[in-house]
């Protein structure tokens, strides 16, 4: 009778953790469409057309220095890119086309 007993409650316990597997399963890792946003959030600022032309105008003002192009070391520079001919035979005319 204890083996028995035993043997129910080790298939109760293999049928419960295949139950909780299953279910953190669905639950966490299965993969679902992402919804749609509707609503946002009250802590949001809006951005519109004013801010926006706003933003911009901030950007009037902006300096780039360049004076590292001038630079000798950055003239010293040297291009080492191979020179990657272009193939005679380019292929079929029709790529579609059966062979």
């Amino acid at each position: 009778m204890f083996a028995k007993l035993r043997s129910f409650f080790s298939i109760v316990l293999i049928v419960a953790f295949l139950l909780g597997v299953a279910f953190f399963w669905f639950r966490y890792l299965a993969s679902r469409p992402a919804s749609p946003v509707t609503k946002v959030s009250e802590g949001a600022e809006v951005v519109g057309p004013q801010t926006l032309l706003s933003l911009l105008g901030s950007l009037e003002g902006l300096t780039l220095d360049v004076s590292f192009f001038d630079d000798p070391v950055y003239r010293s520079l040297q291009d080492f890119t191979p020179d990657i001919p272009i193939p005679a035979v380019k292929g079929k005319t029709n790529p579609f086309a059966p062979l």
